[in-house]
């Protein structure tokens, strides 16, 4: 009499097999979220450096510009608002 090995150890190869692969691609898609949301907030503060660099302006407009400019308020919310172009003119003429 033969013996010939029980057909649920090959199905728990396999099985196990696809379970390794399913945990391989979840843990790539997370490793992607996370470098997608870190590239964000580099670019983030790359935007805030660059707006600290511009002269003539201190931190606090500066901040106020960037909050304004990453939700996308336009100009004219923005001035029923009460915000304008810290204190510099549109035509350059004095006031």
């Amino acid at each position: 009499m033969t013996l010939l090995p029980p057909r649920s150890s090959r199905s728990n190869k396999s099985r196990d097999s696809a379970l390794d692969y399913e945990i391989l691609q979840e843990q790539a898609a997370a490793l992607g979220r996370l470098g997608r949301a870190l590239e964000a907030a580099l670019a983030a503060v790359s935007n805030y450096d660059r707006a600290q660099a511009e002269p003539g302006h201190d931190a606090a407009s500066s901040r106020w510009r960037l909050i304004m400019r990453e939700y996308g308020v336009p100009a004219e919310v923005q001035n029923r608002m009460g915000v304008f172009d810290g204190g510099r003119s549109r035509n350059n003429s004095p006031k």
